[in-house]
């Protein structure tokens, strides 16, 4: 029986891994474009495992669990403040440190910067004086006290890249930073069920997470999160710019609830290709966790599988499969909140 089941995963996981690479030509942060057989055999022990320590039981006998009202019915909320301090760059370093690229102008190269530093124009501060860049330079720190997060994300991007460290700095200037992951039943197309959010608080990481609970509670669980990501100024994310954001919105539009998510996304697997690629097999965030944030799991369930597992909840009524789920989605959370650290103290 087991080895039948261990099959079927390994077809489902080679159909993901195939649609994984039409999809993109590299592999993807989250998808394993492989599982062995003995991760298989894992999964499935863990599966069975979970249903019978949770037969009978209910979220709201684990979970912090309120509802939120949304004008589709309820949406089951969970929330969970997590001891973990956040660390990003403070408005002061950040005003600092974007002041001194004279690059971020129009026309200055590295070279240029260099003999305008020697002529004693060292901030954009002192090039407002300059006859041919002092209005750019005034521009630039507009923006920055009226703390224009999207025009100088563009900006940095511009002429530094997206995974360039300086990208980072912008993140003293958001007041609401918002992490985002979410889990689904496949590549596009395919109902979400579960989408996770966490903000940085004085005393730890406050994590909200939306659990569709049938399928038919996925139109009020995406009403929710929409809503509570409109709150925020700015958004966190792994593969998010290719895949959480582009997703959301696909089943806001499916439903005809067609919502941009118009927010600075601050993509950390830009990040993490660029610092890491060269000293790691991979980038996906399970690999970033245990060997640069040193982070093990107890037990995990692979991406590739959380649509068996899912499934399995709604066919056996059995939170234990869902379980897996949901503690997959928060430690996916915390782990971006790590990582986001880790970047921002290496300056």
């Amino acid at each position: 029986m087991l080895e039948r089941i261990v099959a079927r995963l390994s077809r489902q996981a080679a159909r993901l891994e195939e649609r994984e690479r039409l999809q993109d030509r590299k592999v993807g942060p989250y998808l394993p474009s492989y599982l062995s057989p003995e991760r298989l055999y894992e999964a499935e022990r863990l599966k069975q495992a979970l249903l019978e320590e949770f037969a009978g039981a209910s979220l709201e006998e684990l979970y912090n669990c309120t509802e939120a009202e949304t004008e589709f019915g309820p949406a089951l909320r969970l929330e969970e403040l997590v001891p973990q301090p956040v660390r990003f760059f403070d408005l002061e370093s950040s005003y600092r440190l974007l002041a001194s690229q004279l690059q971020l102008l129009y026309g200055i190269g590295p070279i240029r910067a260099r003999a305008l530093q020697e002529c004693g124009y060292r901030t954009l501060e002192d090039l407002v004086a300059h006859p041919l860049f002092g209005d750019s330079a005034a521009q630039i720190l507009q923006a920055l006290r009226r703390k224009d997060l999207a025009r100088l994300k563009a900006e940095v991007e511009r002429w530094f890249g997206s995974g360039h460290p300086l990208t980072l700095a912008l993140t003293g200037l958001v007041e609401r930073l918002v992490f985002f992951d979410l889990e689904s039943l496949g590549l596009f197309g395919r109902p979400l069920i579960l989408l996770g959010l966490a903000r940085p608080m004085d005393d730890g990481l406050l994590i909200e997470q939306y659990v569709v609970r049938s399928i038919a509670e996925e139109r009020a669980a995406l009403a929710a999160a929409a809503e509570a990501l409109s709150q925020a100024d700015a958004l966190v994310t792994y593969n998010g710019r290719a895949f959480d954001l582009n997703y959301l919105e696909e089943r806001l539009g499916y439903y005809g609830l067609y919502q941009e998510i118009d927010r600075p996304n601050f993509d950390l697997l830009h990040h993490a290709r660029r610092r890491f690629r060269e000293i790691l097999s991979d980038c996906r965030l399970e690999t970033v966790e245990r060997h640069i944030l040193g982070i093990e799991r107890p037990f995990d369930l692979p991406s590739a599988l959380v649509p068996d597992f899912y499934i399995a909840y709604l066919e056996k009524r059995n939170i234990g499969p869902l379980v897996a789920i949901i503690e997959h989605n928060r430690q996916d959370l915390v782990s971006l909140a790590a990582l986001l650290s880790r970047l921002c103290s290496e300056r």
